[in-house]
């Protein structure tokens, strides 16, 4: 009984300090808007997020749990300057984001995203329980136990089936524009006579749409019929890129020199669009697979502030990839399947 009565009286304690907590924060909330002349056109929601609807859209949607959001959106501590933002300011797109699937961080916005319509722009002051609570190293850019304020604009509500639709065009517009399927048609003048060359942009084959909805296109010949079978290792050397960033050349991820890449083929050891572009590739091919996001890293993780992403990653707030790949990111992979590769102890 006199444990069963500590652990009571521990319990009780513990619910003070949060409720003194949550008080103080609210406090700061209260106090900001009543400074501001905010107080009556702000509500409060039951999560304990305050919020003010600045442009309403009476006539759009709300979202439901796994839509796709498009939103604007300015982030900062309460009297501080913002820490992250992407504005719509005519050059940039908005970011998207998976709304209700614990896709997003801090909870706080996506919890504030279900407070909003399609259209409407929104002021959310957000608690430090449902922002960056216990992550003392962003206090360089983000006060500890900060209130923060974010302003929101949702300008689009998607399903995955209307998102998936939307990259089917934009794969093809790349596939128009590195002109994967075509020939380049040249003439040139020999002895007064106009001679037409024809040079091919990746030879080999067309582009060719995999089942799985990976676009593959062979650009070197393997070895016929030296194929990998499932649960076999695949020894690739690649490189990984954001489609937006191929034509730049710049990779985010990658082998390098003599470096290989192993892996058991199907056997979910890797991103389905991998797995999907080796089963169909020879041994010594080169082959460029091009991965609709469902078949990559999918919703990902949207988080903000942006640039402390290998931070939240070393806290486990977001898995490793998150960090280099954004929601819905179509990614681009220059493969080369290799012949077996030796074990090295």
């Amino acid at each position: 009984m006199l444990l069963v009565a500590v652990a009571i009286l521990a319990s009780c304690k513990e619910d003070e300090v949060v409720d003194e907590a949550y008080a103080a924060q609210e406090a700061i909330i209260l106090d900001y808007l009543q400074e501001n002349d905010l107080s009556d056109s702000t509500q409060k929601d039951e999560s304990g997020i305050y919020y003010q609807i600045i442009t309403e859209n009476r006539s759009g949607i709300s979202a439901s749990t796994g839509d796709v959001l498009s939103i604007y959106y300015t982030a900062q501590a309460v009297d501080n300057q913002p820490y992250d933002a992407v504005t719509n300011n005519g050059s940039n797109e908005p970011v998207k984001m998976q709304f209700n699937t614990g896709s997003i961080f801090p909870v706080g916005l996506d919890i504030s995203l279900g407070l909003m319509e399609e259209g409407d722009t929104a002021i959310f002051y957000i608690p430090t329980s449902l922002a960056y609570e216990g992550l003392d190293e962003l206090s360089s850019i983000i006060p500890a136990n900060s209130v923060i304020i974010m302003t929101v604009e949702l300008v689009g509500i998607q399903s995955e089936t209307e998102q998936d639709s939307e990259e089917t065009l934009m794969i093809e517009a790349f596939i128009s524009e590195q002109k994967l399927d075509s020939a380049i048609i040249d003439s040139t003048m020999i002895g007064g006579v106009w001679v037409r060359d024809t040079t091919m942009y990746l030879p080999v084959d067309s582009v060719e749409l995999l089942p799985s909805g990976v676009y593959y296109k062979r650009t070197e010949e393997g070895q016929s019929n030296q194929t990998v079978n499932a649960g076999e290792l695949a020894d690739i050397q690649y490189l990984a890129y954001k489609m937006e960033s191929y034509a730049s050349g710049s990779s985010f991820d990658g082998t390098t020199g003599s470096d290989f890449f192993s892996f058991p083929l199907n056997d979910q050891a890797v991103i389905t669009g991998l797995d999907a572009g080796v089963d169909v590739m020879e041994r010594e091919e080169r082959a460029l697979l091009i991965m609709p996001s469902r078949t990559a890293y999918g919703a990902s993780a949207f988080v903000t502030p942006r640039n402390r992403k290998d931070y939240l990653v070393e806290k486990d707030v977001i898995p490793t990839y998150a960090s280099k790949v954004s929601p819905y990111q179509i990614l681009v992979f220059e493969v080369e399947l290799l012949q077996p590769q030796p074990i090295v102890n």
